[in-house]
């Protein structure tokens, strides 16, 4: 994809998401809310120290994350990197963008979420009303980085990969034909709104009730076993749709954090402590690159 002669270098986040997944697709006909969040983590891998994904002025897209299927929202994100690095005057014209292409050139029903989750900065609730339906043009984005279950989470790589759309079309088709599903959706839209304001022992254990229930309706989406198992995690789930090869625990307490990392990586799995970022980072094209 090429749209101008880029002036800047773009830096991007991805996305991981709490609650309130597919509530974002197109083909949702109700009010939809979801709780994401824009992170990185310090590697020698990414840019900027903390930064995954890049863009260069030349159009050469560069990622700290290896294969698809991440569950990170990466293709989303690369579209919108495309529009914001052509034309960030116009910038808030990104989420339609990224639909349009999705739908016109990928052939897909793709939600929004992930491009805004990897665009927008930090930790925030994104609300469509129910007159929007379908349109999914008017979008109320609140943040609240010192939400603390940010300081409960590690983000990890179950290292395994699945097609994004096979499980995008299963699902697509559980939200127009199983009025049970659609009632889960509709619940978690409930749950993120009024959890985006609560504790973090009340999100945690939403985001896991919501994602078991979920994983009943598409088995395909469990979490892989063996998994390093101990008792300072209070929860974990998969991030993303589609893909879901990254996953999030939550651990009991925030201090237990590196302690956690360490017996994923032990275990083989790569794992980190993400850390929130600001959205998408403008360079200037003169500026030597990583």
């Amino acid at each position: 994809m090429r749209l101008v002669k880029a002036k800047h270098t773009i830096y991007s986040p991805v996305r991981v998401n709490l609650l309130g997944g597919w509530t974002d697709q197109l083909l949702w006909d109700e009010s939809a809310a979801v709780i994401n969040c824009a992170v990185g983590w310090p590697d020698r891998k990414c840019f900027k120290e903390v930064y995954p994904l890049r863009l260069d002025r030349l159009a050469r897209f560069s990622s700290a994350i290896t294969g698809r299927g991440t569950g990170l929202g990466i293709s989303s994100i690369y579209a919108a990197m495309h529009y914001v690095q052509a034309f960030p005057e116009k910038r808030r014209d990104y989420i339609r963008f990224v639909l349009e292409y999705e739908k016109a050139v990928l052939g897909t029903e793709g939600g929004w979420q992930d491009q805004i989750g990897g665009i927008d900065p930090g930790f925030k609730l994104i609300v469509t009303p129910a007159d929007d339906a379908r349109r999914h043009s008017h979008f109320t984005i609140t943040r609240r980085d010192n939400h603390p279950i940010i300081e409960r989470m590690i983000l990890f790589d179950t290292k395994v990969r699945r097609n994004a759309g096979l499980v995008g079309d299963q699902v697509r088709d559980l939200l127009q034909h199983d009025q049970s599903f659609r009632a889960h959706l509709r619940e978690v839209a409930r749950l993120a709104q009024k959890h985006f304001s609560g504790s973090a022992e009340d999100m945690i254990q939403t985001c896991q009730h919501s994602w078991d229930t979920f994983v009943s309706f598409v088995p395909e989406m469990a979490i892989p076993k063996p998994m390093p198992k101990t008792e300072l995690i209070s929860g974990q789930m998969l991030v993303g749709a589609g893909g879901g090869g990254f996953g999030l625990a939550f651990v009991q307490d925030e201090e237990n954090r590196q302690e956690v990392v360490d017996l994923f990586k032990k275990a083989g799995f790569w794992a980190t402590i993400p850390v929130l970022l600001p959205g998408v980072l403008l360079v200037d094209g003169n500026e030597t690159e990583d």
